[in-house]
């Protein structure tokens, strides 16, 4: 299964970012850190990934995610690890990045919970426009009480050339989930059905009302 596992909609109890990085000469001052797809060889086993600039890098050893369920599948990830030769590299940990592909399912834009954008970007692959994103959250009253975050498609506008304008719109549905702290997580989209000369237009619900951010696909 070569296909990156993706979901339409990405269901949080909790997400965050980890800095491993040390000052000095102590191990982890040398690490590194990527955006990667990553393969597994077996359930929850990956063994090979390639970053965002296209570099192989093979793990040895492997490392373990008990989110990857899927044998000979990959999945979208940050990976922290030290470079030991050319391409063999010794993975220190590794976070799940949700992929998420825009939904035709429209009633979904009118969850407008606050979110803040912290950074926004095209991968160098040109294969993910890659969102930071920061939520506020806090304890729950029961297992079921989830973020629901996504993104809509509003419009698409078709120009001559073959190009087009993709007016899309970010979810987040809180669900009664208090707001006492604030939890900082990655989404990744997909850019393989867009062409060159297209552009992404993504309005995002803030607290202080509607950002817009446009994106250019080169």
């Amino acid at each position: 299964m070569n296909k990156i596992l993706a979901i339409v909609f990405v269901l949080l109890l909790s997400a965050c970012t980890t800095d491993f990085y040390e000052t000095g000469d102590s191990p982890l001052s040398y690490l590194r850190t990527d955006f990667v797809e990553i393969r597994t060889a077996a359930p929850t086993i990956f063994t090979k990934a390639i970053t965002d600039d296209s570099d192989t890098l093979l793990l040895d050893p492997s490392i373990k995610a008990n989110w990857a369920q899927t044998a000979d599948s990959t999945y979208r990830a940050l990976l922290y690890y030290r470079k030991t030769a050319l391409r063999t590299v010794t993975p220190l940990a590794i976070n799940y990045i949700p992929v998420v592909r825009p939904t035709m399912k429209t009633d979904l834009a009118r969850f407008a919970d606050p979110v803040t954008l912290q950074s926004a970007w095209i991968s160098k692959n040109r294969k993910y426009l890659n969102l930071g994103i920061a939520l506020k959250t806090g304890a729950k009253a029961n297992e079921k009480q989830k973020h629901i975050l996504g993104i809509a498609i509003d419009t698409t506008i078709h120009h001559s050339g073959n190009i087009s304008t993709h007016k899309l719109r970010f979810f987040h549905n809180r669900n009664g989930i208090p707001a006492h702290y604030t939890s900082r997580i990655y989404l990744s989209l997909p850019l393989s059905n867009y062409h060159s000369g297209d552009t992404i237009i993504l309005n995002i619900p803030t607290s202080v009302g509607p950002l817009v951010r446009s994106f250019p696909i080169l």
